[in-house]
């Protein structure tokens, strides 16, 4: 009989596989082919007799296939018929099928216009997909006012938004503003509050929208507020915005501006064109450098070299990539040294060698082989990354300006240069560790003596006079306070020595009267320099352990270079040091905790939170020896 009824079903006689199948000894069968076959309603009856729990399965299957359909009537009709009664023996799978007859109901009202019935069940079913479907019904059948709370409910927040701007509820609009992301959406209801008088919330509106344009638009136009227009096109970088604000300004006879915000909307021809008649060049090409493309750069170099004003031609030619040219130009022997920093950066920038070697030529050799500024070439090495060069170059520039008088700006020249070399993992050279130590002890004495602690002091002018060919402006000042601040640091014979010095004829005159007795006292007492100086103390090397003399910065056991104190200028020890952050000097870290000031007397920068060094590794560059 079942071989019967499935060659029935084979060839499609349907009717007769049936009638086979219900004979048989499985008759279930015939439920299950009207099943796989879609006939619904023969399922239905069969199942009405053959398996009446699976009734209510068959009606939801029947029920989505007339949905599908959009037999909304009909489908509905069967979805409520597919419900399992609830009790205390609902399974959770007929818990999960009445969930999705009852999303069925839900849509399938709503499409035949029971709306309040649909509303409900879609608002009670925990499903959030389920709330967008039948708010998307709803809006198509425009109700909505229902559609906005469902999609809300849902917290579809930027749909529930959208259909309230609809139907101008704007005040719903406002209260699900601050969970809208779509910036669309923030702009049109900017427009809504500038159309409604709302300025300042038309703004916000438009700045969460990214509508930038119109945002400037309502500043200038209705809140006055050129200030926030400026600012916000500086940010924005709008175009049309700063054709905005480059009309206000012209309104209110402000060239300046109006030129800068021509440029910045790019409208270079107009933003010329005035800087010319107002004369107000320098203006435009200096907001032009920044927002410029390379056809504005040759116009003006053009430009300039008709003026005959050759270092600017030059700097346009060099801004538009044109560097052979702008070098010719930079070049020109009429030209200031302004014009040769350029001409620096120009071949720095080209990456050319054989250009690179013709500005170093004409650095080296201009006026019958006497070299120009120095500045200008250790300038040119620095930003050729020639770092050894630029070294030795910075040690001839540094002694130049402690033969002036120049201390700070020579030391600040070598720190620069300690800098440039660490950042590019170079060992320091020797003679530029030497003369950072001598003249910043030289500069640390005045610091020390304010807070009273001569016999420092005294120890770095001893270090200072063993070097007192490069101090020849100061000179008799140095003498002058070593013979001052040695006597109270209890450095006798070297007070003794240096006041001897002074009372020789050819700088007894230039001692500062007010001191003059002093030193004359101190160079008649010749038993004093008998006592010698104070014995100076020992401290670890941090590299050995062996002791080492405080202020010196060499240890003679293991031949290492010691990194000195930028406080006190003696050399460190391991178990008392720090560094500053801003640039890993070090130092000890009791000599950080008693200044009063907390700046680094190095960089000038802030030394609040120094940092703790506990592996004296860490201090490699400042105690590499150069090869």
């Amino acid at each position: 009989m079942l071989l019967s009824a499935s060659l029935s079903l084979i060839i499609g006689e349907f009717d007769k596989a049936e009638e086979l199948f219900l004979k048989s000894s499985t008759p279930l069968k015939a439920l299950d082919m009207r099943r796989d076959l879609l006939h619904w309603e023969k399922a239905l009856t069969l199942a009405d007799r053959l398996a009446p729990n699976d009734v209510p399965i068959i009606s939801k299957e029947y029920a989505q296939q007339l949905e599908f359909m959009g037999n909304y009537k009909e489908a509905l009709k069967y979805y409520e018929m597919g419900l399992f009664e609830e009790n205390s023996d609902t399974t959770e799978e007929q818990y999960e099928h009445n969930e999705i007859c009852n999303s069925g109901i839900a849509r399938t009202s709503l499409k035949t216009g029971d709306f309040r019935k649909g509303i409900a069940l879609a608002s009670s079913i925990p499903i959030r997909s389920l709330k967008k479907e039948c708010a998307m019904i709803l809006e198509q059948q425009k109700q909505y006012f229902e559609a906005a709370n469902l999609y809300e409910l849902g917290n579809f927040y930027d749909r529930a938004a959208a259909v309230s701007l609809k139907t101008k509820n704007y005040g719903k609009v406002n209260d699900l503003l601050k969970h809208v992301r779509s910036p669309k959406i923030h702009s049109q209801f900017g427009k809504v509050m500038e159309n409604e008088g709302k300025y300042q919330n038309a703004v916000e509106g438009y700045l969460k929208g990214h509508d930038y344009d119109n945002a400037v638009r309502v500043y200038l136009d209705h809140l006055n507020d050129p200030e926030s227009a400026v600012k916000l096109v500086k940010e924005s970088r709008s175009i049309e915005g700063a054709k905005l604000v480059s009309k206000f300004f012209c309104s209110i006879n402000d060239k300046k501006s109006a030129i800068q915000f021509l440029v910045f909307s790019q409208c270079f021809k107009e933003a010329f064109q005035l800087a010319e008649t107002e004369n107000l060049i320098p203006v435009y090409e200096e907001i032009l450098e920044s927002y410029g493309t390379n056809v504005q750069f040759h116009q003006m170099a053009e430009y300039y070299q008709e003026k005959k004003n050759y270092t600017k031609c030059g700097k346009f030619y060099y801004l538009a990539g044109n560097y052979s040219l702008a070098l010719e130009y930079l070049m020109r022997k009429d030209n200031k040294d302004d014009a040769l920093l350029i001409a620096i950066d120009c071949v720095a920038a080209s990456k050319d060698a054989s250009l690179q070697d013709v500005l170093l030529h004409h650095l080296m050799e201009d006026n019958g082989g006497i070299p120009k500024d120095p500045k200008l070439i250790f300038k040119f090495y620095i930003s050729m990354k020639k770092y050894k060069e630029a070294a030795k170059v910075a040690v001839i520039i540094s002694d130049n300006e402690q033969l002036k008088g120049n201390y700070r700006v020579a030391r600040d020249l070598l720190f620069q240069m300690t800098q440039e070399l660490f950042k590019n993992n170079i060992e320091m050279p020797n003679t530029i560790k030497q003369s950072l130590v001598v003249v910043h002890s030289y500069l640390l004495v005045k610091p020390l003596m304010a807070t009273k602690r001569p016999e420092i002091a005294g120890r770095l002018l001893i270090r200072v006079l063993q070097n007192i060919s490069k101090f020849p402006s100061h000179r008799i000042q140095i003498l002058t306070s070593t013979v001052v601040v040695c006597a109270q640091a209890m450095l006798f014979e070297t007070a003794y020595n240096a006041a001897v010095e002074l009372m020789k004829p050819e700088n007894r005159k230039f001692i500062d009267d007010k001191y003059k007795k002093k030193i004359e006292q101190v160079a008649r007492k010749r038993e004093n320099a008998s006592k010698g100086d104070v014995d100076e103390k020992y401290s670890n090397c941090p590299f050995c352990d062996e002791p080492v003399k405080e202020y010196s910065l060499t240890c003679f056991s293991c031949k290492q270079t010691l990194p000195f104190c930028i406080i006190t200028g003696r050399h460190i020890v391991k178990d008392d040091l720090a560094i500053c952050k801003n640039c890993t000097f070090p130092a000890f870290a009791s000599e950080f905790n008693k200044l009063s000031v907390k700046i680094c007397p190095m960089c000038g920068g802030n030394v609040s939170n120094y940092e703790i060094i506990d592996d004296i590794s860490k201090l490699e560059f400042h105690t590499r020896n150069e090869n």
